[in-house]
């Protein structure tokens, strides 16, 4: 990571639970439900300095490839000047993506390695 956890000024979400049922995580048990595209990142800018540290903390940012490029979009247009991180799985990973996630002000991206064994993935 580019920044200390202890570093990063707010945690927000656009998304809390998840709609993937990976065996290993909890949070596909949880209820799902989704917030605002921006994460609140509007109302931040009037509070916060410019290169404040977010990270975005829904479980997959997004939860889907088009809602992922649809908060980029919203986040884009705020014009904000925030350092922001996030949560992705593999599989969302391209250049289309990358571009977006660029252009929307992410600095940080983790992604969720599960397995490369196809058996271990169907376990539950």
């Amino acid at each position: 990571m580019p920044y200390p956890l202890e570093e990063y000024a707010i945690n927000t979400f656009t998304a809390m639970g998840c709609r993937f049922n990976c065996s290993y995580c909890q949070d596909g048990k949880a209820p799902f439900f989704t917030s605002s595209l921006d994460g609140g990142v509007g109302e931040l800018m009037k509070l916060l300095p410019a290169k404040t540290l977010i990270h975005f903390f829904d479980s997959v940012l997004g939860y889907s490839p088009q809602r992922l490029h649809d908060v980029c979009d919203v986040l884009s247009q705020l014009q904000h000047n925030f350092v922001l991180s996030c949560d992705l799985r593999a599989e969302y990973i391209n250049l289309e993506t990358l571009h977006c996630l660029s252009k929307a002000g992410f600095k940080e991206i983790r992604l969720g390695i599960e397995s490369a064994s196809v058996d271990l993935l169907k376990k539950k």
